[in-house]
């Protein structure tokens, strides 16, 4: 059976199984929120804010089955068409993504695989490892200090690499 509830501060629906109560949707006017509940006792579930912020209370699965206790999955086959998952951020300033560990040990902050072969790791502690070659186009320099440019590597031509220091 499904009723209705309404007062001055929430108006919802309420799902019910028998007599027993199963799950609710609310919309409390005095935050503007609305909220999804779930089960015997009404677990709040979702909750939908007026600045369209979503807050998920558990486990978010997009066509995926969970497998290792991770907090979002995303599976699904795109048939060769487009990227799985994608992370873009349009603002002129704007950062792409970050992957944020608890730790400075040598936990794994990323890994990166093609099926189950790993490509590379980046580990907590900064390390980082690739199962294969890395890659610098000719008219870059592989810096070893950072963007200062003390120390680098670069193609001069053709079998000519040189090693600056500075």
């Amino acid at each position: 059976k499904l009723t209705g509830q309404a007062n001055e501060t929430t108006n919802g629906l309420l799902f019910y199984e028998a007599s027993n109560q199963r799950g609710q949707i609310n919309y409390n006017h005095s935050d503007q929120k609305m909220e999804f509940k779930t089960g015997d006792s009404t677990t709040l579930a979702l909750t939908l804010d007026s600045s369209q912020n979503a807050t998920f209370a558990g486990k978010v699965a997009i066509s995926s089955a969970f497998t290792a206790g991770e907090l979002l999955g995303v599976k699904g086959d795109t048939g060769g068409a487009d990227w799985g998952a994608r992370i873009e951020n349009t603002h002129a300033n704007g950062l792409g993504a970050l992957v944020k560990v608890a730790s400075s040990g040598t936990g794994q902050a990323l890994e990166v695989r093609s099926g189950s072969t790993s490509l590379f790791k980046v580990l907590a502690n900064g390390a980082s490892t690739f199962n294969g070659d890395v890659s610098v186009p000719a008219t870059n320099k592989l810096r070893l200090d950072g963007a200062s440019g003390h120390s680098y590597i670069y193609e001069h031509s053709n079998d000519d690499v040189r090693v600056y220091v500075g």
